[in-house]
């Protein structure tokens, strides 16, 4: 009997989500899944827990942020103590309570038996895939750097439109000539036609 008043861990369903993206880990209202059945068969479901804290993947200013959507199936652990203390002291102190296993210090760990993700980061055997299905944006104040291919069979392959806001610059290496193509026209040794000595402007590059 004792054992069946302690809280483990269990799915729940995520009913509503606060704060979180670039800020504090978000907190989420929670209805666990799994009803109570009395002895004859009688189903009860439960009622919500409100306010339980997610756990994000996180080492001081460094995160991979992905928040909790209302309805997800999530999994969630209950700590042996209450945490509540610890939650507001953002560190060691005495439990709130005397209270042990309960519903009310449960930590959402993350989701389970949800929907195909369309916007996704995937890892696989010799590949990693970045989906998304609207914009990717990477913040680099001083330098974003690519290391693709460096020879003349290899390249990095862009299948859109470029646009560039600074300046584009192709550095020569013994095993890569830094140039830059449109078409068959190389911007270091194209040749102009029509050429007369004098003050005239070229014709187009060949």
């Amino acid at each position: 009997q004792a054992l069946a008043g302690a809280q483990h861990v269990t799915i729940v369903q995520v009913k509503a989500v606060h704060g979180g993206g670039v800020a504090a880990p978000a907190t989420v209202d929670v209805q666990p899944c799994i009803a109570q059945v009395d002895q004859v068969g009688n189903a009860q479901v439960h009622g919500t827990i409100y306010g339980m804290p997610c756990l994000r993947t996180q080492g001081g200013a460094n995160a991979i942020i992905i928040d909790p959507v209302v309805n997800d199936l999530g999994v969630v652990v209950f700590a042996d103590r209450d945490i509540s203390s610890v939650l507001s002291n953002q560190g060691p102190a005495n439990p709130g309570s005397f209270r042990r296993f309960d519903w009310a210090d449960g930590i959402y760990i993350g989701s389970v038996g949800n929907t195909t993700p369309t916007n996704f980061v995937e890892v696989a055997a010799g590949n990693v895939t970045v989906t998304s299905t609207g914009n990717v944006t990477v913040n680099a104040p001083t330098m974003a750097t690519v290391n693709g291919p460096t020879t003349i069979n290899g390249a990095t392959v862009i299948n859109g439109t470029l646009q560039v806001s600074g300046a584009v610059t192709g550095n020569s290496t013994a095993a890569f000539e830094g140039d830059v193509t449109a078409g068959a026209i190389s911007l270091e040794s194209h040749l102009h036609g029509g050429v007369t000595t004098g003050a005239g402007d070229t014709s187009p590059p060949l």
